[in-house]
């Protein structure tokens, strides 16, 4: 793994992959600055096929969203 090799000078991960990296390398956190790229929201995509099939699927989904969503 390059990373662990130090061979890499830059990288653009997400936020959960490097978190999982560094969770099993904690003694490489300081070879890194976080800078942020961008922020973007998580989107979920169900096809017609799929909420035809399971048509009390979406309200629920959407409940469970909201009920487990962090206040910003």
């Amino acid at each position: 793994f390059m990373v662990l090799a130090g061979r890499v000078d830059a990288c653009l991960a997400n936020s959960y992959n490097f978190d999982n990296f560094i969770g099993r390398h904690p003694e490489l956190r300081e070879r890194f600055t976080i800078v942020t790229q961008s922020s973007n929201p998580l989107y979920v995509y169900f096809s017609r096929c799929f909420i035809a099939l399971n048509p009390g699927f979406l309200k629920e989904f959407n409940a469970a969203v909201v009920a487990f969503r962090k206040p910003e």
